[in-house]
């Protein structure tokens, strides 16, 4: 055994090989092969097969709004939009009707972002053919340099732009264009809101356009990534041959690599209201400082540590909230970054009622100085410390079935941020070795950075009312809080095991597999059925869900809201030994999701989990299921929270449009409402929520259960029969009752007049009693696609009158067999009804023989196909379609036969599809227009 001076002697020889460990810079991911141009362009490339035949392309310029000139505001953005819009290789709108030919969904898969400080461009391809790779790679070669900016074309875009602005108008935009220069103090990040200025964008010259181009889309601000089912070498050569040639301008602006932030001197406390604000939110934010992203070992870990800082102000927020009697309905805190490319602060947040706004105030200022006076304890960073490993360990247990647009999107920040991208084997063998090694000291020591106390901004955005705070009210409560007297965390001792009793298994009584899809379903002695299917699509994720008929409808009391809101009584309750934040903590370093939902037509569960958590998984399932938990004070703190949260609503018009059509079109019945009312809150009986709650979940008789994916052979079927096997059987009623809510029948319109923004939205709606079929329903899905693409090329491009929009058809077979039509197509009130009328000319068209063409159907059915090949491969498909197909009593060899069902449509079917569903019928034309002038 050593001597203590034999340790110390070891100790300092150590040390230098532990500092230059934590000083080594941090490595690039050996599977990424990257590059730079000549011209500096730089590139970055993984071999990536899943999704297998698809490859995930992205050209990023880092140039965006901040670049701007002053009369240039909004034009990096319809610099965005032009790269739709005439391109080297595809002239007009031919890009978009290309990829769309490809089987590439427009706004979907193929789009595009501009913010502040980059433009982003996103393309996912199919790889199963060296054409359509050839001409992907072509596409955004031209997004980086072809741009053909014609003027004809500038004209019509800046219709759709002014579209896309308008989207954006009301309460929010209207407040935070006055706080927003407070907010960041002064910066220039203030005055270059990406969607920029109206007026100029109407008024702008082409050449100023044509400058930003110039100035900003070149190849030494640029690169691309490639993530797919390619080889690495070919998708180099092809870089190669297309980006080469594009040349940077001669004497090139500098690119600022920091635009400043300036340090707040003093205090400043912001009420603003409006009538249209849908909610109260509460602000306080700290200075912001510099950040970079990590480059060293040592960096990397200091970044875990800001990591578990932020995770326990969360979880001390949420703790805060389920009190009985919360001051918000939602908080956040933490060190984080905002609206500057490379500044951080300290920030706190909440939503509240209006008549909360100085509890709200008070508790977030009251939790920062707990934390900054008395820090965190060693059980909170226990339970941190779990949770972010846990998230290492998924992450590295899936390395290699990992999505190519996680990938990509690393690669982005990469090039953008610098973020470092070592790879998830590096990252976890990091955190397994520094996690356990991070003290409650050093984390506790971030504490610094919660600097409210020194300079703060507060803020409040609310709906006007009477007796609102003033400016100089909000500051005295911030500065009240601060000097008030705060008390350390208390931490609670938690159960030690999810189950106070073991269940007593049931068993498998009857077995059943199906060859063509390869699932197996049993069943149990209880007289539920569990039906599975192995996969190797994810190495360690497991999903199930569960569903039997019934639901809130067969609730016989008048109290109906008590069943309506069961599920959501009792989880805020909790269940077992264990209150609702208290299960949560338990939970924590478990990568565990279980919830039970009545809706009011069915009970369901869903939930997921790792293979190492899938026993908790089952625990929790059976807990949730027979163990619902009396609490009245959570009780209370529930609905005092969601009458907060409902209070404001129906200020926002587009949800009081929405409400009230909804109300209209089904007769006001109450069992329909899109936003309740406080009394239905207050008509919610406590005992009678749980004893539905209880009679709904504590038979599993009549449940149909589903798990999917990488299931632990060796222990799944005695889980199966103890934890599902082991709940009651006794027979429940397994039939929805019909409570009549029923659409208004005939022609009809609905004007509704709200807002004073000039915003209008077309909602053209058809529908009919029609019984459900499984053909017609894939081509309702089909016509829906050729419908929305001619709306894209129509109304958006040719018309320019709106932004985005689109129709959804459906065969609804449950409470009730009913085809369904619905338009989305928010415009201007001055085109509304232009929009209106184009709108059925496109449905009208679509039923006269011969007009769909052979390409529109190719450009429908090759999307089906691109999402289907994708889908197929996950487990979320099969979760989703095993239910479905269960429920709808349908075949399941119709899975695996898509692509031929699809390939069998004709034109003429879906000619004869639309005179079925869009003729006769009852029609509601439903349209919201602003306020009236007084």
């Amino acid at each position: 055994m050593r001597s203590l001076k034999q340790f110390v002697a070891l100790l300092c020889l150590m040390l230098p090989f532990l500092a230059s460990a934590q000083n080594e810079k941090i490595p690039l991911d050996s599977k990424i092969k990257t590059g730079q141009l000549p011209n500096g362009l730089k590139y970055y490339i993984i071999q990536n097969k899943k999704p297998e035949n698809k490859i995930e392309l992205r050209m990023v310029t880092n140039a965006g709004a901040i670049l701007e000139d002053n009369d240039q505001l909004g034009l990096a953005h319809l610099m965005e939009h032009m790269n739709f819009n005439g391109l080297k290789h595809f002239p007009k709108n031919e890009v978009v009707h290309y990829l769309q030919s490809i089987g590439v969904d427009f706004g979907a898969d193929l789009n595009a972002y501009t913010s502040f400080d980059e433009t982003v461009y996103i393309l996912p391809i199919p790889a199963d053919d060296k054409k359509k790779i050839d001409q992907g790679f072509q596409v955004i070669a031209d997004w980086a340099g072809g741009a053909l900016l014609e003027n004809e074309e500038i004209d019509k875009e800046r219709g759709v732009v002014l579209e896309e602005s308008r989207l954006g108008k009301g309460a929010d935009d209207r407040m935070m264009k006055k706080w927003l220069p407070e907010y960041l103090n002064g910066s220039l990040y203030a005055k270059r809101l990406p969607i920029g200025d109206d007026e100029l964008l109407k008024t702008f010259k082409y050449d100023v356009l044509k400058r930003f181009h110039n100035d900003w889309y070149r190849p030494n601000l640029q690169a691309v990534m490639v993530v797919g089912d390619i080889e690495p070498s070919e998708a180099e050569r092809i870089i190669k041959e297309k980006f080469s040639g594009f040349k940077n301008p001669v004497g090139p602006r500098p690119r600022p690599e920091i635009i400043d932030v300036p340090a707040r001197t003093s205090s400043k406390a912001m009420v603003l209201s409006d009538n249209e604000a849908p909610y109260t939110t509460v602000q306080i934010i700290g200075n912001s400082h510099r950040k970079s992203s990590a480059t060293t070992t040592k960096e990397y870990v200091d970044d875990m540590k800001q990591n578990l800082f932020n995770s326990m102000i969360g979880d001390r927020l949420d703790e805060l909230k389920n009190s009985s009697n919360p001051p918000f309905v939602f908080g956040f805190a933490g060190i984080s970054g905002g609206w500057a490319r490379g500044w951080e602060s300290f920030q706190m947040f909440a939503i509240a009622g209006t008549d909360k706004i100085k509890d709200a105030t008070t508790a977030l200022v009251s939790e920062a100085l707990k934390i900054k006076k008395f820090g965190f304890t060693q059980a909170e960073l226990d339970r941190a410390k779990a949770s972010v490993l846990a998230s290492y360990e998924k992450s590295y247990n899936e390395r290699d079935k990992t999505e190519s647009r996680t990938r990509v999107d690393e690669l982005v920040r990469h090039f953008l941020t610098n973020e470092p991208v070592p790879g998830i084997a590096w990252e976890y063998e990091i955190a397994k070795a520094n996690l356990p090694k991070i003290t409650l000291d050093e984390v506790n020591s971030l504490k610094s950075l919660v600097d409210i106390d020194q300079t703060y901004f507060a803020l409040v955005t609310t709906k006007t009312a009477d007796k609102l705070p003033s400016d100089a009210d909000l500051k005295s409560y911030v500065d009240a809080a601060l000097n008030s007297q705060v008390t350390a965390y208390e931490e609670k001792e938690l159960p030690k095991t999810l189950l106070t009793k073991e269940p007593v298994a049931g068993k498998i009584v009857k077995e059943e597999k199906d060859s063509k899809i390869g699932t197996t379903t049993w069943t149990l002695s209880n007289g539920a059925k569990v039906t599975y299917k192995t996969t190797d699509f994810k190495n360690d994720e497991i999903l199930f869900s569960a569903y039997r008929f019934g639901g809130s409808s067969i609730y016989s009391g008048a109290d109906y809201q008590s069943a309506d809101y069961s599920n959501n009584v009792v989880d805020e309750m909790g269940y077992g030994a264990f209150s609702n934040t208290d299960l949560q903590k338990f939970l924590k370093g478990k990568t565990v999701t279980v919830n039970t939902v009545v809706d009011l037509n069915s009970e369901m569960v869903q939930g997921r989990s790792t293979v190492k958590d899938f026993e908790t998984a089952m625990q929790l399932l059976y807990l949730k299921s027979t163990a619902p938990r009396i609490d009245e004070t959570a009780f209370q703190s529930f609905k005092n929270r969601q009458v907060q949260m409902i209070a404001q609503m129906k200020s926002d018009p587009q949800s009081f449009f929405a409400d009230s059509l909804n109300n209209y079109m089904y007769h006001n019945n109450p069992r329909n409402k899109q936003i309740p009312d406080p009394a239905d809150y207050e008509a919610i009986n406590m005992n009678n929520a749980v004893n539905f709650y209880s009679q709904r979940f504590g038979s599993a008789n009549g449940f149909n259960y589903f798990f999917v994916g990488s299931l632990p052979e060796a222990q799944f079927k005695a889980m199966i029969e103890k934890y599902i096997g082991g709940l009651g059987g006794n027979a429940v009623e397994a039939k929805y009752k019909d409570l009549g809510i029923e659409p208004i029948s005939g022609e009809n319109s609905f004007t509704f007049r709200v807002g004073t923004e000039p915003k209008a939205m077309v909602n053209e709606m058809k529908y009919s009693n029609a019984g459900y079929n499984s053909k017609d329903e894939l081509l309702l899905n089909l016509l829906s696609e050729v419908i929305n693409n001619r709306i894209t090329d129509i109304i958006r491009e040719k018309m320019s009158a709106i932004y985005g929009g689109g129709v959804g058809m459906r065969l609804q077979r449950f409470p009730k067999e009913r085809f369904m039509m619905q338009s989305y197509l928010p415009c201007g009130p001055e085109n509304a009804e232009k929009v209106k009328v184009a709108f059925w000319e496109i449905v009208n068209e679509c039923k006269k023989p011969g007009n769909i063409t052979a390409e529109e159907l190719t450009k429908a059915t090759e999307t089906s196909f691109q999402k289907y090949k994708v889908g197929i491969k996950t487990n979320n498909y099969w979760l989703s379609i095993l239910s479905k197909y269960q429920q709808y009593g349908l075949p399941t060899e119709n899975i695996m036969n898509f692509e031929a069902r699809v390939k069998a449509v004709t034109p003429g079917d879906l000619t004869a599809t639309a005179n079925k569903y869009l003729t006769g019928g009852n029609t509601l034309h439903a349209m919201m227009l602003p306020e009236q002038a007084k």
